[in-house]
């Protein structure tokens, strides 16, 4: 995804980013947003950074099922106050 494409509207409250072909998420992929919910759910995703996340103060939703994760490392979601859903299932 382009970073710049990602960053041009910060008041994006919504990130579906289903049934792709996406490898890893990036710290610098969702930073400046005020995002509520997010979703990479049914990716190839293999990996996260470690902050990927952490800045997103006001999410609330994240789907992550259906990827390739093996490894789930508590430092992917410490800093998410406000999260309530969180799905892995299927990794």
């Amino acid at each position: 995804m382009d970073k710049q494409a990602v960053l041009i509207n910060n008041s994006l409250k919504s990130s579906y980013v289903e049934s792709n072909k996406l490898i890893k998420t990036k710290s610098e992929s969702y930073f400046k947003l005020k995002l509520k919910s997010i979703q990479l759910n049914s990716n190839q995703i293999e990996s996260i950074e470690k902050n990927a996340f952490n800045k997103l103060k006001y999410l609330t939703t994240l789907i992550l099922a259906n990827n390739k994760l093996n490894i789930i490392y508590d430092y992917y979601f410490e800093k998410l106050f406000n999260l309530y859903k969180l799905d892995l299932s299927n990794n």
